[in-house]
């Protein structure tokens, strides 16, 4: 990704392509899948913390919160880097 980055930067034309085939293709599949289990896992880290009553309840509740704000920051970077891309290149 750095590579193509670099490319972007110095002007070279013909990247855009490349990304919208990277970000909307088998790697969006790979990103979807990653962040369903990170919010299966957090749900379950959240339910033991819940019920093992060693740290307070709130704390399952705010584990939750937290997975669920990193999966969205991990996938808004990728999904605002293909449309502005898109948005140079039509404009």
């Amino acid at each position: 990704m750095p590579v193509i980055g670099g490319l972007y930067l110095n002007g070279v034309t013909g990247v855009a392509p490349a990304l919208a085939s990277i970000y909307r293709g088998p790697m969006t599949l790979v990103m979807i899948v990653g962040l369903i289990m990170l919010a299966l896992g957090a749900i379950d880290l959240a339910r033991a913390v819940w019920r093992d009553g060693s740290l307070p309840r709130w704390a399952g509740g705010a584990y939750v919160a937290g997975g669920f704000t990193l999966g969205v920051a991990y996938l808004l970077p990728a999904i605002c880097l293909v449309e502005t891309i898109a948005d140079r290149r039509a404009g």
